[in-house]
């Protein structure tokens, strides 16, 4: 069997994990000397807790250590693994899953550096382990997984680049700090990077725009699959999935609350779209 690994930045919906047999890894986030690895801290508590921290708190990828041990349970019965990472140029977890991989025999182990974080790398993840499921191999396996890339889109609306900024993953974007009271500044990821893309004076015009934009990236009337993420903002997220909805011909939607990992850096109230035509 070829079995599927991605780590806690793909909002990895927990039906998948099960049909799928897709195992997830977790980063972790530290408020001070605190250490929680995602999921032993609800979104709830830890967006309160954001709110009143004294300082950001600080994420990390998951050790070496802890992919290795993932990998030497999936292969012990003669299973290989294909693993799917959030991009590189966004966190270390690629680079910790690539040292573990090459504690094993060639072939054995593969991993992918993606272009992408949270339901966009859990589609390809999905993807992937749809194909295993199939009996491909595992060049076909990871083909069916890269073939997701050029088609994918996503966009978020933030609150504000304070967190991003003193998280030190600004990148380009770093061109919209200045003047930005006021604003709801739009992002994309691409090639792997956050991109500026736009600054709305409202969440309300962010979302609008976002579809927009969204509307421009896709053959008219193609059957699209979309991600919906908030960061503690449910009331948007019903409405860009309503709007998104009503614009588009939606065959799937799948919401996600991002967790602690994606929250420290987008901050509270960012909602965001990950879309692609079927």
């Amino acid at each position: 069997m070829i079995r599927i690994v991605t780590d806690s930045t793909s909002n990895m919906p927990p039906s998948w994990t099960e049909e799928y047999g897709i195992q997830v890894v977790p980063l972790q986030v530290m408020f001070g000397l605190e250490t929680y690895k995602d999921g032993h801290l609800s979104n709830e508590e830890f967006y309160a807790r954001l709110r009143t921290a004294p300082q950001l708190p600080t994420t990390s990828q998951p050790a070496v250590g802890d992919f290795y041990s993932t990998y030497e349970k999936l292969t012990a019965n003669g299973d290989q693994v294909v693993s799917l990472h959030i991009s590189s140029k966004l966190s270390g977890t690629y680079s910790n899953a690539a040292q573990a991989a090459a504690m094993f025999p060639e072939g054995a182990v593969t991993v992918l550096d993606t272009n992408w974080a949270s339901i966009a790398l859990a589609f390809m993840a999905r993807e992937a382990a749809r194909a295993a499921q199939a009996g491909k191999s595992v060049p076909d396996v990871v083909a069916t997984a890269k073939a997701l890339d050029p088609k994918l889109h996503l966009y978020l609306a933030l609150e504000t680049l304070e967190n991003l900024r003193r998280g030190g993953r600004i990148g380009a974007a770093a061109a919209f700090i200045g003047g930005l009271l006021n604003f709801k500044p739009i992002l994309s990821l691409r090639q792997g990077a956050l991109q500026p893309v736009e600054r709305p004076r409202s969440k309300k015009a962010a979302i609008r725009r976002m579809l927009e934009i969204v509307e421009g990236d896709i053959p008219k009337g193609a059957p699209i699959h979309c991600g919906i993420l908030h960061a503690h903002a449910p009331v948007e997220m019903e409405e860009l999935t309503r709007q998104a909805r009503e614009r588009f011909n939606v065959v799937e939607v799948v919401n996600a609350d991002v967790g602690p990992t994606i929250g420290t850096h987008v901050g509270e109230g960012t909602v965001g779209i990950i879309c692609y035509p079927q």
